[in-house]
């Protein structure tokens, strides 16, 4: 029992010493400062502010007092005289209206038509005189073939004779005595002379056909020129109308301001048509903002606006300030939107935003903006707490960029 107890003892007594297990101090400064780091981070995110900004782009316009321009005649614009954001004086030239005016047309009194035996009698005669000048043609044409047979015929008929005068065939025909064969040649020859005689008397055969139709349609046509009365003489032919004129308007602006709107081309109708919107001098400005309908449902009356505008590309960018005072119940269609807006949208409907101008400060050096001047604007939607926006869904962040 003793022994065990030894051991047992001996078990419970550590070799080395107690174990102690005590943190260094740099561990619990690393716990500290990273508690400190994160109460100011929940802090600042809890306690800072942001303001959410929709960015559109527009042009400067006047507040809703533009004057149309349009043509006094119909015609078609011929030429253009000025550009949007352009300012006249009153009597400058805007456009060319050109208009052509048909001269008078003057009337020719209608042929009598001829009666129709008058007319059938007509067309007999020149039928069988038609006639008569194919059958001549045709004549003509055979008797050059009679002509180009019978010398072939008179050729055959040498080429037979040669061959029986020569010598050499006389003194073949003696060696064989009343035995012999016709030398082939000479049958040969034969038979073209009779291929020949064949064809030109089949050629003779009508050509004398063609003289007798020739006597018999010469007879007819006779007949029918004596029966069918003279030609009526033609009717003069009638005088040339004379020439349409070109009359030429020029639409001058009735007074001084800033040419705006959708310019009309070269080319297009003036009647009954807008050809240009003018902004009278003197009149207060405001801004038309353009927006498609997922950014125009974030725009709200009473919301503030930076603005941002260069007058000239050798001037800086101004700054100025407005408030949102009204948003267009329609979409404006491509063709109605400023140029400035167009050339820089994807050809769709925008919603328009207006402006009201509450500061637009401007340099002693600096022109004074004019309507038609683009602008880049920020609108201002409200502060809004850092913690929402590290927490908000990213659809809720883009849309409010």
């Amino acid at each position: 029992m003793s022994h065990r107890s030894d051991l047992l003892d001996s078990g419970r007594r550590p070799a080395l010493g107690r174990v102690v297990l005590v943190s260094p101090p740099s561990f619990a400064l690393m716990a500290l400062v990273s508690c400190l780091a994160a109460l100011v981070l929940w802090a600042y995110l809890s306690v800072g502010h942001y303001t959410q900004r929709t960015r559109l782009s527009g042009v400067l316009a006047a507040e809703d007092k533009t004057v149309p321009i349009t043509a006094a005649g119909p015609g078609m614009v011929v030429k253009l005289m000025a550009h949007e954001g352009q300012a006249v004086k009153a009597g400058d030239v805007l456009f060319v209206v050109a208009e052509e005016i048909p001269a008078p047309a003057t009337a020719q009194p209608p042929a009598a038509p001829p009666p129709a035996a008058q007319t059938a009698r007509h067309a007999e005669a020149t039928a069988a005189a038609q006639r008569l000048e194919q059958l001549k043609a045709e004549s003509a044409k055979v008797q050059r073939q009679v002509a180009s047979q019978q010398q072939r015929l008179d050729a055959a008929r040498a080429g037979a004779q040669r061959l029986r005068n020569d010598p050499r065939q006389a003194a073949d025909a003696g060696d064989a005595g009343d035995t012999a064969s016709p030398d082939p040649r000479v049958m040969r020859q034969l038979d073209a002379v009779l291929d020949a005689r064949t064809r030109l008397q089949a050629l003779e055969a009508t050509q004398a056909r063609l003289a007798k139709d020739i006597t018999v349609a010469q007879a007819r046509a006779q007949s029918a020129s004596r029966l069918a009365p003279p030609p009526v003489p033609l009717p003069p032919p009638p005088a040339a109308a004379p020439a349409s004129t070109l009359r030429l308007e020029y639409v001058k602006a009735p007074m001084d301001g800033t040419v705006g709107g959708a310019l009309a081309e070269p080319g297009t109708p003036a009647k009954n048509r807008t050809l240009a919107l003018l902004t009278p001098a003197q009149v207060p400005l405001e801004a038309q903002l353009y927006a498609s309908a997922e950014r125009a449902a974030l725009v709200e009356r009473g919301q503030k606006v930076q603005l941002r505008y260069r007058t000239s590309p050798q001037q800086g960018v101004a700054r100025g300030e407005g408030v949102v005072v009204g948003i267009s119940a329609a979409a404006v269609a491509p063709d109605a939107q400023p140029e400035a807006v167009r050339a820089q949208g994807r050809g769709e409907s925008l919603y328009r935003i207006r402006v009201a101008l509450t500061a637009l400060p401007g340099d002693a050096g600096r022109p004074a903006p004019n309507a038609g001047v683009r602008v880049e604007a920020d609108i201002l939607q409200g502060a809004r707490r850092l913690l929402d926006w590290a927490f908000a869904a990213p659809g809720e962040m883009k849309g409010s960029s």
